[in-house]
């Protein structure tokens, strides 16, 4: 029979951390119907992997809930069983959040990769994702086959390596992109260092956010294994994943506004407000485009409207020279 503080501390923390995940995917989900009513022009291969993300994050909470209800209820006359065999929500949980985690740190690295050109770099991040989602793979086969004692004697440092691997990941990617923003500040206008000081921080904000998390996780696992505070942790950790996503999608439009004031303000300054071309219609775009797309970018622009058809004013002009040649004649 197990020790009765223990099961109370594993059913505690246990009921924490699915509340949170379960908020955290409310939350999610907010954010999913803002990115797709805002942005529907997106490339397909962008709005097949937020689809794809969203599946996955639905089968995470339900087998959240699901490791929930079977160490509450089926096994609430077997708690010897909390402590030999891990449920099958859990294995499946841990495989879907080391895939939703593969994707979003590929998702971010390429966008490292296209702003720097540090592609040697961003491979090597990809590899380490990869690396990632292998060890992922191997824990949760371990985690079935394998009774809890077991696994934490002799596989628990998968666990150590796969969350290390995952921060190191977020670190270089927040790193390289701060870096090359941080030079960009100081070659650019100063109009425009408020736009890029928002970018650094909302880079800060969702590359430092999964990697503190995980570094958390790993240190709780190592340190305070029979608490199970890690496992409230761990239950949140691919929600932090799939939001830093969305809210980097959907930060578009904050970037896109603040574009678009540096080009007013550029266009007050340096530009006149209309002048007139000869032939056709022609604008032209003055500063920083942040948009989301091309389908769906708001540049802001000068309009230079041109004056009435050059063709249809002259024309009266040539017939009058016509009729005069023709009453006088040389």
């Amino acid at each position: 029979m197990p020790n009765v503080e223990a099961i109370k501390n594993l059913l505690s923390i246990a009921e924490i951390g699915s509340a949170v995940s379960v908020f955290l995917f409310g939350v999610y989900t907010v954010q999913l119907y803002i990115y797709y009513s805002h942005f529907p022009n997106d490339r397909w291969q962008l709005k097949a992997l937020v689809a794809v993300v969203s599946v996955l994050e639905l089968g995470h909470v339900i087998s959240v809930l699901h490791y929930l209800y079977t160490i509450s209820i089926s096994w609430y006359d077997q708690p010897e069983r909390l402590f030999i065999h891990a449920p099958i929500g859990i294995s499946v949980e841990t495989l879907l959040g080391g895939y939703i985690a593969c994707i979003v740190q590929v998702f971010f690295t390429d966008r490292a990769r296209r702003l720097t050109g540090a592609w040697r770099t961003a491979y090597f991040c990809n590899l380490l994702s990869l690396a990632r989602f292998a060890l992922t793979t191997a824990v949760v086969i371990y985690l079935i086959t394998k009774s809890l004692p077991e696994f934490e004697k002799n596989w628990g440092w998968l666990v150590t390596v796969c969350l290390v691997v995952g921060a190191a990941v977020d670190i270089i990617v927040a790193a390289l992109l701060c870096s090359h923003l941080i030079w960009e500040r100081k070659t650019s206008f100063k109009r425009t260092t408020k736009l890029i000081d928002r970018i650094i921080l909302m880079t800060l904000q969702t590359g430092l956010a999964t990697s503190m998390l995980t570094l958390a996780v790993m240190l709780v696992f190592e340190t305070m294994t029979d608490s199970y505070v890690w496992v409230a942790l761990y239950m949140c950790l691919a929600r932090i994943f799939s939001n830093s996503l969305l809210a980097t999608l959907n930060a578009r439009t904050v970037f896109r506004r603040l574009a678009d004031g540096v080009s007013l303000q550029l266009d007050a300054q340096t530009s006149p407000t209309r002048l007139k071309f000869a032939h056709g219609k022609a604008s032209i775009p003055i500063g920083m485009g942040c948009s989301p797309s091309s389908q769906t970018s708001q540049s802001t622009s000068t309009t230079f409207d041109p004056p009435a058809d050059d063709e249809n004013e002259t024309q009266p002009d040539q017939a009058r020279t016509r009729t005069e040649s023709d009453q006088h004649p040389v």
